[in-house]
């Protein structure tokens, strides 16, 4: 039987961005906050995140910190999300240059008209990225919060982590092409690997012993600033960061060659990188 609604909305194809099209119907405010629901806030944190929405700022997003992992693949997750990019989100955005992250963004009402509204995050793949170029076109800034928003992992499965980053390989694919293009270069795994096969030309040393040592050099600098942020560690950890950077190179892979993906059970395909040239009517 088809399943029946008291609200339908057109599909557009991204399962996120018709549900907000649901909610946008309902909001009655001048400030709208997209939220997923397992992001949290430490107390007063809402009310300074909403005060950091000045008047150059179009959108205001959140760095998400994974928090409560359970089990290998909650260390993983939590692996992706802080050490393999909260940092580089903070990073980022202390050079001036926010990126849009779908856990939590706020934005002015007369900002999302102004840029067509929900609609305006159903181009490309996600619906953040989307958001964010949006913003920008009509003179926005993007920029993060200093507040984190804390993201509880609990149990996760092997299959929906891949998913979940392999979506987000493709993110960069088709709304950052220079950073997906350079990633397996820049990753700990890719800077190790070359500055093992140069060390050891130059020196006549073993190659693999120079590349351990790299790695784990690079992966104390890592314990040493999650310890310091006060962020999750744990023995796992160090595990959880080789099998993080093993996956890099395969989820950069599949992304390159990928036309569709599956999210939340739905298949989405993918649209060209390049617009297709029109061809000529005879």
């Amino acid at each position: 039987m088809p399943r029946r609604t008291t609200d339908p909305t057109p599909e557009s194809g991204n399962p996120k961005v018709d549900n907000l099209c649901r909610a946008w119907r309902w909001a009655r405010h001048e400030l709208i906050l997209f939220c997923d629901v397992n992001v949290r806030f430490r107390a007063g944190g809402l009310r300074r995140f909403a005060r950091q929405l000045r008047p150059e700022v179009g959108l205001l997003t959140a760095v998400p910190v994974a928090t409560e992992p359970r089990g290998f693949c909650g260390e993983l997750e939590v692996a992706f999300f802080n050490s393999g990019g909260a940092r580089w989100l903070i990073a980022v955005d202390r050079l001036g240059y926010g990126i849009g992250v779908g856990q939590m963004m706020l934005l002015r009402r007369r900002d999302l008209e102004r840029i067509g509204g929900v609609d305006a995050m159903a181009p490309g793949v996600c619906e953040d990225a989307a958001l964010a170029a949006a913003i920008r076109r009509v003179g926005l800034a993007v920029r993060m919060a200093r507040d984190l928003g804390w993201h509880p992992i609990g149990r996760r499965r092997f299959r929906d982590l891949w998913q979940r980053h392999l979506r987000w390989q493709c993110c960069r694919k088709y709304h950052a092409l220079p950073l997906f293009v350079f990633e397996p270069a820049v990753s700990p795994l890719g800077t190790a690997i070359a500055g093992g096969l140069w060390l050891g030309w130059c020196s006549g040393l073993p190659v693999l012993p120079l590349i351990a040592g790299h790695l784990a050099a690079w992966f104390a600098v890592e314990a040493l600033y999650v310890r310091a942020q006060g962020w999750h560690l744990s023995w796992l950890s160090p595990a959880a960061w080789l099998v993080r950077e093993a996956m890099i190179p395969a989820l950069w892979l599949r992304a390159l060659v990928a036309n569709s993906l599956i999210w939340r059970g739905q298949r989405i395909d993918l649209p060209p990188i390049l617009p297709r040239r029109r061809q000529k009517v005879r």
